[in-house]
Order: C-alpha cells, then structure tokens, then sequence
C-alpha cells in the first residue's frame, strides 16, 4: 500500500571515534569492522530505508473492493478501483490524513453508485459537510484540503457517449433547478415536472459547467431560464419528450453570471 514518504534519518554514523590523534595504540588502528560498523553498516542501513520508504511512497496499487471499506493513511497516492451495488467508501478523519494527502477513486461499475463517505461527520467534502456519491464509470481524485477541516473531489474527464456525470438529481418538488458549482462541474436532472433554471451561485470566474437534461418517462417537460444570461444564443427554452432525447447544456461563467453557450440534444 501506498503512503506519504517521510524523512528517514541515519544512526550510528562514526559513533565514538577513536581520538585519531597519531597515537599508536589498538584503540587507533584501522579495522575494517570499524569502517563498516561506524560508516559502511550506517549508510547501508538510510539506503535500504529511504529505498523502502520511496517504494511505499510510489505504490499506486490499484486496489480493488467490492464491499464497504474504509480509506485511511495507507492507502495514500493508491489507485483505488471499486464495484458493485452498496458499497461506500468511508474517507478517515481528515486532519488525522493531513494536508495533501489524496488517492484516486475509479468506480469500474457499469450501473452502480458508490457513496464518498466521512469517518468524522465535520468534515467537508467540497466545502459541504456531506457524503457525495460517484456515478458508474466515473472516477476522482480525492485530497484533504490545506486547513486539514475535509477533502476536495477532483473528477476526471467523462464520456459523452457513456453518459456518465458527476452530479445526479431527480427533481421531484416544485423547486427551481439550483446547482452548488462548489460540488459539482457537471450535473444531471431528470424533470418530474416542467422547471426554471437559477442563475448558479458560488460560481468560479471562467469556470466551465455542463447539465444533462432527462425526462422522467411520463410525458414532455419544459425547462425554461431564470436569468436571460442562461439563454443560448437567445434561444427559445428546451422542451425534451419524455425517452426519446437527452438535453446537454454547456455554460462559462465570468464569476456573476452564467452564460449559455452550446447546447447539444442526443436523440
């Protein structure tokens, strides 16, 4: 397993020498068990350290799991490959991991969810102090931020043509469509009904998003826009038939607002 490389130090190097001062006596002689015991067996000793050390430092796995596990110090720098249906991945407490420490999650399941969990409920996950979940075929890195108080998700590229993402939702109430940028660059909605959707807060300047517009199989949905900077080109809202098109929208931000610039549908 893999984890952080910690300085090694050496021990025993020219331990009481002799006084080394032309003295002919046997305590001054030169004997190859003093070179090797005082100076050759020390160095000897820090490199096989350090080469153990670097070994452990560079071992990126990948681990596989198929059941809940938690994900603690050795498993630093590990690639860390997950299947199967109710597994969570629980991340150790993060000040205990310390700053920059960090692994690389891939869900190799082609329909099951893993759930990012926390051993210590204070911490963050994206500045949020909740479990997030990571879609089939979809991968992250995960890091505990500098102030050590939780972890950020750096997501990888995802496939258009897999239709994986990173952030999915069924919108099942009356609420306009909200996204928290701070968790999610690319978002999923199914549409119960027909919604509005926000100009995002917490928006980074040039920061690029992108949301998958489903139906929920019963029938056609409009979503319109609540800022006209949301419109692409000033198109008219996106009217979807339930089963049969997919909605992908891609947005830039200057900071304040979010502006609509391609819009794709998926027959």
């Amino acid at each position: 397993m893999g984890s952080k490389y910690s300085s090694q130090s050496i021990s025993g190097y020219n331990a009481t020498p002799p006084s080394d001062d032309g003295t002919v006596a046997e305590s001054n002689k030169t004997k190859w068990s003093h070179v090797t015991g005082k100076i050759g067996g020390p160095l000897k000793t820090l490199a096989e350290a350090i080469n153990t050390a670097l070994t452990s430092h560079f071992d990126r796995g990948p681990t596989a799991y198929t059941s809940s596990q938690s994900i603690g110090a050795s498993l630093f720098n590990e690639i860390i490959q997950v299947s199967g249906s109710g597994v969570t991945l629980t991340l150790a407490d993060a000040a205990t991991l310390g700053a920059g420490w960090f692994c690389d999650i891939l869900n190799t399941d082609s329909s099951n969810t893993v759930t990012l969990a926390r051993a210590t409920g204070g911490d963050t996950i994206n500045g949020t102090a909740s479990n997030v979940s990571l879609t089939p075929l979809s991968s992250v890195r995960a890091f505990v931020v500098a102030d050590g108080s939780g972890f950020f998700l750096f997501y990888h590229g995802q496939n258009y043509v897999n239709q994986q993402y990173f952030y999915t939702a069924t919108l099942t109430d009356a609420t306009n469509i909200s996204w928290n940028l701070d968790i999610a660059q690319v978002a999923q909605v199914t549409l119960a009904d027909n919604r509005t959707l926000d100009n995002p807060t917490n928006m980074r300047n040039g920061g690029h998003y992108t949301l998958r517009v489903i139906q929920d199989g019963t029938g056609s949905r409009t979503l319109a826009y609540g800022n006209a900077y949301l419109f692409p080109y000033g198109v008219a809202p996106i009217l979807s038939t339930a089963g049969s098109s997919i909605d992908v929208l891609t947005f830039i931000s200057d900071g304040t607002n979010m502006y609509g610039t391609v819009q794709y549908n998926f027959s």
